[in-house]
């Protein structure tokens, strides 16, 4: 027989990290994040080792990794596999900002459109007076000549 009191309940330790007690029960069923002790009325209880665990999980979980990704970190945790991982996922998050960006000034770009011509009355036709323009039309001038013989 255990000492409960050394162990979390599943409500209690999603609990206190905000989450539903589904997720603790997905997480063991993935074999993410197994519960160190099933009681004989079928309760998980977690020790506080897994709590530190968890925690682990969720933070990694924000910083948008996936879950396959999760268990192979905490199955081969070293400091260089660490630096690798958050390295990598902060080249894929940069790579997603560069993009969002590029569609965000896309977006701008069209909604600028729309409001300059927004304005028009495509069912009218407008005459209005122009000034008298005058245009040149010559051979090829070059630009290598001096200025008074290409004039």
């Amino acid at each position: 027989m255990i000492d409960k009191r050394n162990f979390f309940y599943a409500s209690d330790l999603a609990q206190l990290y905000n989450i539903s007690k589904q997720t603790l029960i997905f997480y063991d069923k993935k074999d993410l994040f197994k519960p160190d002790y099933v009681d004989s009325n079928g309760y998980r209880m977690y020790s506080l080792k897994q709590f530190f665990i968890l925690g682990i999980i969720l933070d990694l979980k924000t910083m948008g990794f996936h879950l396959n990704d999760i268990k192979n970190f905490l199955e081969h945790r070293t400091p260089d596999d660490t630096l690798s991982l958050l390295n990598k996922q902060l080249h894929k998050l940069t790579k997603q900002i560069e993009l969002t960006s590029k569609l965000c000034d896309n977006i701008k770009s069209k909604i600028n459109t729309i409001n300059v011509y927004n304005d028009c009355k495509l069912n009218e036709i407008t005459l209005s007076y122009r000034e008298e323009e005058y245009f040149l039309v010559s051979e090829d001038i070059l630009l290598s000549l001096p200025q008074k013989e290409r004039f």
